[in-house]
């Protein structure tokens, strides 16, 4: 896979190089193998890369892919959304446990 730089931004203050990437492609790649592809390809530390969006229209051979890539890992953690950080790993936030209510009995007058 050969994907194109359409735009790249260095942000100093985030420590991290934003990009914008054209990627050819039949189908939609999974965020896991786009990863892993865009990290060999920018010579980056696959735990430094974060996947922002993936947009391919209808019918499109060419996805346009939103990528970060920071300084440190320890950056990226700080940084990110959670939820972004557990996507770009492929994991999945376990729901939060709901408590059962405790019904309180009325008082009577």
């Amino acid at each position: 896979m050969k994907s194109n730089i359409v735009q790249k931004t260095h942000n100093p203050l985030l420590h991290r190089d934003e990009l914008v990437l054209s990627v050819p492609s039949e189908k939609t790649l999974s965020r896991k193998e786009l990863r892993e592809k865009i990290a060999v390809q920018l010579n980056a530390d696959i735990e430094k890369v974060s996947i922002q969006k993936i947009l391919q229209p209808f019918g499109a051979k060419e996805m346009q892919v939103h990528v970060r890539v920071y300084d440190s890992k320890e950056t990226l953690e700080k940084t990110e959304l959670p939820q972004i950080v557990f996507r770009n790993r492929g994991e999945k936030r376990k729901p939060k446990k709901k408590e059962p209510k405790v019904k309180t009995a009325k008082k009577q007058r």
